[in-house]
């Protein structure tokens, strides 16, 4: 079989007719051998996959930018990697838009073109909106957004601005945001122009000028490239009429005589807007002045020959004599003139162009505050001008200029004599960077900084809102029991079971500085910002939460069970006001406790008691008692609920139970039917299908639970006993127990979806046919331990239309899409209540949840939930977004090293207070510090003995279990940059209850090893004593029972100090700092006081830390120990036990965006994951024995997730990722994938970057890349040597021109396509 493709014959690409076998054979594995390639003989044949699960918080820039509409005040944050749009509310607050990660490389720089809602008066420079001062800058609301969205041009065009982006490939991004019109959600439009050729560090400068038509970016040294742009109505033009545009018409590059550290475009006169202005600001390499440093300032009309321009000779503008280098240039629209700005005084620069003429002022700023973390002054680090109507702006300029401690002046400059004077403001709660930039609410002016924000004015600010920031990160702990290297069940041993009861290990990081130095809590999912924390003073099982236009439009009514009777509060529209309506005064009965209750209509809302029916609308009331309406003395029903003009009673009965159906006609209730069931019903819901209501029954009958469907005069329509051996897939070996509540979570065109939780933890999701006749299916899944209570997600009918939430373990989690082939939803999110006051509060434990109401934003659906958590009420506004939610703990100091305790079940942190080490024994649950130092007479102390010296710090941090006849001896091993070795006792301190408080933890050094010079590094318990590194050399200290004190038995000089060690396989892995690993023998010749260097790794290393991995640790193949360098490198070595003085053998190697400074394991990946995990499939490999993830920590704050290969998984993701790559190659896409391809067994083509993956799948890229790349059948060939062929024989072949005639090779390609999303979907499930 043969077919045409191109090929690349000297230098062209011509078509030829290729014989099929050859082409696969281009693609093959090479059989010759070669030194660079893997040779898979006795080592693991594996790969690996990295992935970013968390993303940095680092903030490089920030601006403020109308990237959709004049009416849309968005910010963007610019991260090395990512952009955050949001977008800043009439409630003050920030709400996320949109997120974009998937650049393809790091983001080196940012600005803005066009103009906002700050005039200035220039015809091309952007839409000019005409704002004076009749205009007012207002944030809008939820109903005044949706109202000028309507009112909108519906015909595409540019938004007022473009945010402009410039890789570190050189690319530059010219994007901005527009709605998808198929999907009808918010992307990010980007066009790209290529860089003008291969310049190093291009972008380190980037400004746009005043009029919009020149773009300049520079080098790190000497290269300027500036670019002209078209005028903004032609952009506008061209993009009406291709939807994209071409921003450049020409480009023009200049070589200068020095290194160029600024470029700044300044305004022309008013009277010439096609007037461009230069300021380039140069370090000389031949120093004509004291400084070395010059400034130039090149002028040129609009549309001249810059090559020309440039050509001519300049001289610099003379400055005054000054030793140290300018910090700042800030261009003034008035005058062609600038501030330049120094470390104590600032100077305004007049006619620049001509004759300048300086004017300084003393900056009497006050000296470093708490945040400043240098050891000279602080440097004042950027600049911001805030928005103000035209009528002000035409003669008056406002500046902000932050120090990097956080100090704030506030600069004032009148046009007419350029007079100028400076304000201190004082200092901002925060550490500032480059990322600041000033907002406005209208009334206000608001400081937005990469950490914290507040408004600035002419006073102290205050603070609004946190940004969450985690970064710097030195180490990073989890609560897994099992942090050895050598993990204690083999694979084979484990069930579902083995992991199934207990949480998700939890993640802490040591992170920030000084005073924000903190312990950061890392968890994934919705945020909940709560708005409203009522507390009750008694428990509350529900609430409902109503609009009630009783008192007000926009008032609101709660309803809360209580367990003996009803609390109703009345809101006001703000949620400001909360009143207890009295008994005596309100329509609802507070009497007894509340069963259900619902709005079945718009206005019409139904609550039932224990004792009542109560019917309420806007404008009269009625009420009815239950045992009337029942005909009995006495009525209570247990279980009641309520949709469509339908109330449903359930009571027990001695052989089953009684269902009754009453009806609601206007104010009035009507009892329909009622007869009796053969279980004991234990939920119920309602379904509605042709005009016809039924009723949906969890019962229990013979000790099974079952469904059951009943019409609404009491016909059983069908019923059908739930096992988990007849389920879509197995779960646990343990039995169902009953349903704890239903819900119909959505209609499909053939069968209802309806979820059930359970009392055992498990989650029901059933397929309910249309069709009577078919039989109901379903899929179980289990969640935790506790039961599973199910919410609906929208409460207008009653009917639980939409996702619902769930309710289980003390968490809320959201359900995510629905996914027909499996029966199940495919995510299910946890939300994380938040005060957005103090992020260090502890989760309230939330056990049931209630929707408000929601709406659909730009980007995602939004919520206001009401949830109840033990006494306490909580109104909070869900984000529609899943993201990263950190929790922070103050340490009042910098934190260096942490560890988790499973034996005291707390943090343990050694932090810097004061330029003093010290160690803290921290509650993970409430945040509290529960240690007490003490001295050696048991008295309390600031510091323990051996911390607390100036200048000192803490290096290692380690738990020792001591196992002495049986019994355990706990210590915490500290080790420090002055040579001490502490071994640290600890015991808890006993409270008497009438006492209260928390519990206390005292610790002080029991002993303490002196005489040691050198830093000790690092350090590891052993069975016998402890290993550690003091500088270079590798000590073994034994415990002496004799003599009670460590006494060294052997040691060993290493190459370089070892910052990581651990022991494994009765051998000592130290891992230097640069050479790499190096495996050291300490028991054998017990004898000799010399230790003995078994293997070496064969390449030269900069390494940080290490791990092992592999599924068990009972094979001569595994583990692979997984290192990190401090260039972002990573490789995975393996130990050649059985070749004595053999080094170690490279695996796999790889490189990634930055360096790891920690590895850590934990089973962190949610519980209704593991069924599917717990068993890898497709060629994944178990990271550990025992099912732990492998994650790595970067210092800023970045998490990435590690998984192993088979090689046939490993080379079909590299097909993926190399057709991903070879398509962002501007240049040659062809060459670009032969390359890739010919390397792929290369060692470094051993690493998968699972970024990319995820592009491809969210994106669904499979189709077209593998299709105009012409890979269809290296594609198939790939996924046919999976596990041998195991998931695609059943799929068949298409031999023949005939069968492909007939369209059978297309029904084959979309199987092998679905079969590819399903290994992506795979590999890159959620682990947090």
């Amino acid at each position: 079989m043969a077919f045409e493709t191109s090929v690349l014959r000297d230098g062209a690409w011509v078509t030829e007719r290729v014989d099929f076998q050859a082409a696969l054979d281009v693609y093959a594995p090479p059989t010759k051998s070669n030194s660079e390639e893997v040779s898979f003989g006795d080592h693991p044949p594996c790969g690996i996959l990295s992935r970013t699960v968390i993303e940095s918080p680092v903030v490089n820039s920030v601006h403020s930018v109308r990237l959709r509409s004049r009416w849309k005040n968005d910010i963007a944050f610019i991260g090395d990697r990512y952009v955050q749009i949001s977008e800043l509310r009439s409630d003050g607050q920030l709400h996320n838009v949109l997120r974009v990660t998937d650049f393809g490389a790091r983001i080196r720089n940012s600005t803005v073109l066009g103009t906002g809602p700050i005039p200035t008066g220039g015809a091309e420079n952007g839409p000019s909106f005409g704002m004076d001062d009749d205009v007012k800058l207002e944030l809008l609301s939820q109903s005044e957004r949706v109202s000028i969205n309507m009112r909108e041009d519906k015909a595409p065009s540019l938004p007022p601005q473009l945010l402009l982006l410039i890789l570190e490939t050189g690319d530059i991004l010219f994007a901005f945001i527009q709605l998808d019109p198929i999907t009808n959600a918010l992307r990010l439009v980007t066009s790209k122009i290529p860089p003008p050729g291969n310049i190093p560090y291009f972008g380190n400068q980037f400004v746009v000028d005043p009029s919009g038509r020149y773009l300049a970016v520079s080098s790190l040294d000497d290269t300027l490239v500036i670019h002209l742009l078209k005028p903004w109505k032609l952009l506008n033009e061209e993009f009406k009429q291709h939807g994209r545009i071409m921003p450049v018409m020409e480009t023009s590059i200049r070589v200068v005589n020095g290194n160029i550290q600024n470029i700044t475009f300044l305004f022309p006169s008013q009277a010439d807007e096609f007037h461009i202005i230069l300021a380039l600001t140069v370090f000389s390499r031949k120093r004509t002045n004291n400084q070395g440093w010059m400034l130039f300032v090149h002028e040129w009309e609009l549309g001249d020959d810059l090559l020309n321009m440039f050509a001519k000779t300049r001289n610099p503008v003379r400055f005054p004599e000054f030793s140290e280098f300018p910090y700042l240039l800030i261009p003034i629209k008035f005058g062609n003139a600038f501030f330049i700005l120094f470390q104590h005084f600032i100077g305004l620069c007049k006619q620049s162009l001509s004759a300048p003429e300086y004017e300084f002022t003393m900056l009497h700023a006050p000296g470093p505050s708490k945040h400043h973390h240098g050891t000279s002054y602080p440097l004042w680090t950027t600049w911001a001008k805030p928005f103000r109507r035209e009528s002000y702006s035409q003669a008056t300029e406002i500046i902000y200029l932050v120090r990097e401690d956080g100090f704030l002046e506030y600069i004032e400059l009148e046009s007419s004599h350029l007079m100028f004077s400076v304000t201190d403001v004082g200092f901002l709660n925060t550490h500032v960077s480059l990322a600041f930039t000033v907002a406005s609410n209208g009334f206000s002016d608001l400081l937005i900084i990469g950490g914290d924000s507040g408004p600035g004015a002419r006073q102290e600010p205050e603070k609004i809102m946190a940004i969450p920031n985690w970064s710097p990160v030195v180490d990073a702990t989890t609560t897994d029991l099992n942090t050895s290297l050598v993990s204690v069940a083999p694979a084979n041993q484990r069930g579902d079971n083995s992991r199934g009861h207990k949480p998700p290990d939890r993640i802490f990081l040591a992170s920030g500085r000084g005073a924000t130095g903190s312990v950061t809590e890392i968890r994934h999912g919705i945020q909940a910002r709560i708005g409203l924390d009522l507390e009750l003073g008694e428990p509350v099982r529900q609430v409902w939460l109503f609009s009630d236009d009783r008192l007000e439009s926009g008032s609101m009514v709660a309803i809360l069970a209580l367990p003996y009777s009803t609390a109703i509060l009345s809101f006001s529209s703000n949620l400001e006001d909360v009143v207890a309506e009295p008994a005596d005064q309100t329509p609802f009965d507070s009497t007894a406790r509340t069963l259900c209750s619902a709005r079945i209509v718009s206005d019409v809302i139904i609550q039932v008691t224990e004792e009542t029916i109560t019917i309420v609308t806007h404008s009269q009331s009625s009420q009815h008692r239950l045992k009337e309406l029942c005909g009995l003395p006495e009525y209570i029903p247990q279980r009641v609920f309520s949709a469509h003009q339908f109330i449903v009673l359930s009571r027990s009965q001695p052989q089953g139970s009684e269902l009754r159906v009453l009806r609601v006609e206007e104010m009035n209730v009507i009892p329909e039917s009622c007869w009796e069931t053969p279980g004991e019903d234990s939920c119920i819901s309602l379904l509605e299908s042709s005009g016809e209501c039924y009723l949906l029954l969890g019962e229990m009958i013979d000790s099974l639970p079952s469904i059951s469907i009943y019409s609404m005069d009491g016909n059983l329509v069908k019923r059908q006993g739930i096992t988990e051996n007849t389920a879509t897939t197995q779960n646990s070996q343990s039995s169902l127990e009953a349903l704890t509540s239903i819900v119909v979570a959505k209609e499909q065109q053939d069968y209802f979806v309806a979820i059930a939780g359970t009392r055992c933890g498990r989650l029901i999701t059933f397929q309910i046919p249309k069709n009577a006749s078919m039989q109901i299916s379903w899929r179980i899944e289990r969640l935790g331990n506790s039961p599973v209570e199910v919410f609906p997600y929208s409460n207008s009918d009653g009917a639980g239309a939409g996702t619902p939430f769930l309710c289980y373990d003390n968490n809320a989690v959201q359900l995510g899409k629905y996914c027909p082939e499996s029966n199940r939803f495919k995510s299910k999110t946890t939300i994380w209540p938040t005060d957005m006051s103090d992020s260090s509060l502890q989760v309230p434990p939330i056990h049931s949840v209630f929707e408000v109401g929601s709406y659909q934003g730009d980007s995602a659906k939004y919520s206001m939930l009401a949830m109840v958590a033990g006494t306490r009420m909580l109104i909070a506004d869900l984000s529609g977004h899943s993201s990263s939610i950190p929790r922070s703990i103050p340490v009042d100091g910098t934190p260096t090293r942490i560890l988790y305790s499973d034996v005291w079940k707390c943090l343990v942190v050694g932090y810097q207070v004061e330029n003093k080490p010290s160690i803290a024994f921290i509650d993970p649950d409430t945040g509290d510090s529960i240690s007490k130092a003490i001295d050696k007479d048991r008295n309390a102390c600031e510091f323990i003995t051996g911390l607390g010296q100036a200048d000192d710090r803490i290096f290692g941090l380690q738990e020792w279990l001591y196992m002495k006849n049986g019994e355990m001896f706990p210590f915490i091993i500290v080790t420090t940059q002055s040579g001490g070795l502490l071994i640290v006792s600890v015991r808890e301190e006993r409270k008497r209850k009438q006492e209260g408080g928390t519990r206390q933890l005292q610790h002080w050094t029991r002993y303490r090893k002196k005489g040691f010079k050198v830093p000790i590094y690092s350090v590891v318990p052993d069975q016998e004593g402890l290993v550690y590194c003091a500088g270079r050399t590798l000590y073994w200290d034994v415990l002496d029972l004799a003599e009670k004190k460590m006494k060294t038995a052997k040691s060993f000089e290493l190459d370089s100090p070892a910052t990581s060690l651990s022991i494994s396989n009765g051998k000592i892995w130290a891992l230097t700092s640069m050479h790499s690993l190096q495996i050291v023998d300490h028991r054998s010749d017990p004898g000799l006081h010399d230790m003995k260097l078994l293997h070496i790794d064969r390449a030269t290393r900069t390494t940080s830390h290490m791990i092992s991995v592999g599924p068990t640790t009972q094979s001569d193949l595994w583990p692979v120990t997984l290192l990190s360098d401090v260039s972002g490198g990573i490789a995975g070595v393996w130990v050649p036990w059985d070749k004595r003085n053999q080094e170690l053998v490279a695996v796999f190697e790889g490189q990634l965006g930055n360096s790891v400074r920690r590895f850590i394991r934990a089973k962190c990946r949610p519980t209704w994951l593991l069924e599917g995990h717990t068993r890898p499939r497709y060629g994944c490999i178990q990271s550990t024995a025992d099912g732990a993830e492998i994650l790595g920590v970067s210092l800023d704050g970045s998490m990435r997730h590690f998984t192993l290969l088979q090689q046939d998984l490993r080379r079909f993701l590299y097909l993926v990722q190399s057709l991903w790559r070879a398509e962002k190659s501007a240049r040659y896409p062809h060459e670009q994938l032969n390359t890739l391809l010919q390397a792929m067994e290369h060692p470094k083509s051993q690493h998968i970057d699972g970024d990319v993956l995820i592009a491809c799948l969210d994106q669904r890229l499979l189709e077209r890349l593998v299709h105009e790349s012409g890979t269809q059948d290296l594609f198939r060939r790939y996924l046919d040597e999976l596990e041998g062929g195991l998931h695609t024989r059943s799929f068949g072949r298409i031999d023949t021109e005939e069968s492909m005639d007939l369209g059978l090779g297309d029904d084959l390609q979309g199987k092998y396509m679905r079969l590819g999303y399903d290994i992506l979907d795979y590999v890159l499930a959620p682990v947090l």
